[in-house]
């Protein structure tokens, strides 16, 4: 059966938020897709919880790793199951909220030279909102507006950027749109020089961006990303700088260090960083109490 849409959900523990995610997924999707999970030997309570969905209502393919493959080889075990037009790559601790599909894959589907899309987030590096850093310079993990539920946050950002989206160099891999040629054309992720993770999306986008192959970012669409729940903080950072060590191998340091700081200063992001920490931020409270 050919479906329209392929979501993959790669898993490793952290099973609260695994049903966090998995239920917003459920009641906030609006296109047909094809659910395929893929547990890279979680423990028992998550790997359970995976045995039983079926009694939840949710409908899935899942794939069980039978050792630990990382993060990057089960993404591509993933891939090479979709034959569908769209996939998604999402983490499994981001939570969906409504409209994400219609306004990610309506900004691919808008743009023919476009194949690899990505939503805004409190999460995402420069894809973030409002900061992008924390006080000790690591990318930071911004909470909701005081007084504000995600659901009604999404909504104000897609209402204040209702079909925007802009070019970008790269893309943060916990959520990931790309059109099926896109995968014929560039390939799977790099998983000898990326094994875990942590830098094999930003390989990609360069591999992507070889073949004209347009990266953009849907800025009306929103969805919340915990981070580092299934590795912890201590362990991202420690893969985060082995990622960029095999980035700086691959396609050498100026263009890896331009990449991150033309994404840091980009005026586009910057702007709407500054109007959503104004809006939003400064006087949440008062504008939108109770929510």
């Amino acid at each position: 059966m050919q479906f329209h849409t392929t979501i993959i959900i790669t898993i490793r523990d952290a099973l609260p938020e695994l049903r966090q995610c998995l239920s917003s997924l459920a009641i906030t999707t609006s296109i047909p897709f094809r659910l395929i999970l893929v547990d890279d030997c979680s423990d028992a309570p998550t790997s359970n919880y995976l045995k039983s969905l079926r009694q939840d209502g949710i409908n899935a393919e899942i794939l069980t790793n039978s050792e630990s493959l990382g993060y990057t080889k089960s993404v591509n075990r993933g891939l090479r199951k979709s034959n569908s037009p769209y996939v998604v790559i999402a983490n499994s601790d981001v939570v969906f909220t409504p409209g994400w599909d219609l306004k990610l894959l309506g900004a691919l589907s808008s743009d023919p030279e476009a194949g690899i899309a990505g939503p805004m987030s409190n999460a995402a590096s420069w894809q973030s909102l409002p900061d992008v850093l924390d006080e000790t310079d690591d990318y930071a993990v911004n909470s909701l507006p005081d007084g504000w539920a995600l659901n009604d946050f999404s909504q104000a950002i897609g209402a204040d950027y209702s079909g925007r989206t802009m070019q970008c160099r790269t893309l943060n891999g916990f959520c990931l749109a790309l059109k099926h040629e896109v995968l014929l054309q560039v390939g799977l992720f790099d998983e000898m020089n990326f094994p875990i993770g942590y830098g094999e999306e930003i390989d990609y986008c360069l591999r992507a961006d070889t073949k004209g192959i347009k990266r953009i970012i849907a800025l009306d669409a929103y969805i919340f990303h915990h981070k580092s729940r299934s590795f912890g903080n201590p362990r991202r950072k420690e893969l985060s700088i082995r990622g960029r060590g095999a980035l700086y191998a691959l396609h050498g340091h100026d263009l890896v260090n331009s990449t991150r700081s033309v994404m840091r200063h980009d005026p586009e992001l910057v702007s709407i960083r500054e109007a959503v920490r104004k809006k939003y931020y400064a006087v949440a409270s008062q504008e939108h109490p109770g929510a």
